[in-house]
């Protein structure tokens, strides 16, 4: 067990701060906002890691590979859009103006997709209503509901992010 463990919760911790604030006990209170900090940040900290946790359970993919923001959770989401869509690798490059390796390189998560070539596909398809919080986040509130629809039964009723 860590110091960190012990730690009160954020909510207890930043009482006890302005405990200290009304009582003016500045001495003790010199201590106090590095607890504060602490607790906040192991409790950012847990949540992320749980929310990496989903995503790999959702996924498949192994949680170290798989942050949302990571070149691999991208592309796990842009595979899963085409797909949704119902095109092939070449259909949809073509469509959005690039080569089939290129999107392939992007889909299989080997490169990072550039925000210019997200605009380029989210023009190519403006019925889906792609956007950069789904591309990026997987944050599916700004699409096209039966887009989105399409994607939770290929992933099994799974949310994404």
């Amino acid at each position: 067990m860590t110091d960190a463990d012990n730690l009160p919760d954020i909510g207890v911790a930043a009482e006890r701060v302005d405990g200290l604030i009304r009582a003016g006990d500045r001495g003790r209170l010199r201590h106090e906002p590095n607890i504060v900090h602490a607790t906040w940040t192991r409790q950012v900290h847990k949540s992320l890691m749980a929310r990496k946790s989903r995503l790999a359970d959702i996924s498949g993919m192994s949680e170290n590979a798989l942050t949302p923001e990571s070149r691999e959770a991208i592309g796990h989401r842009l595979r899963l859009t085409r797909e949704a869509l119902g095109l092939s690798l070449t259909e949809f490059a073509t469509k959005a103006g690039m080569s089939k390796t290129r999107y392939e390189n992007f889909e299989a998560g080997r490169n990072l997709i550039k925000p210019d070539l997200v605009a380029q596909i989210i023009r190519a398809f403006p019925a889906a209503k792609l956007d950069f919080n789904w591309v990026y986040h997987g944050d599916m509130n700004g699409i096209a509901h039966d887009l989105a629809v399409r994607i939770s039964e290929t992933m099994g009723g799974k949310r994404v992010a």
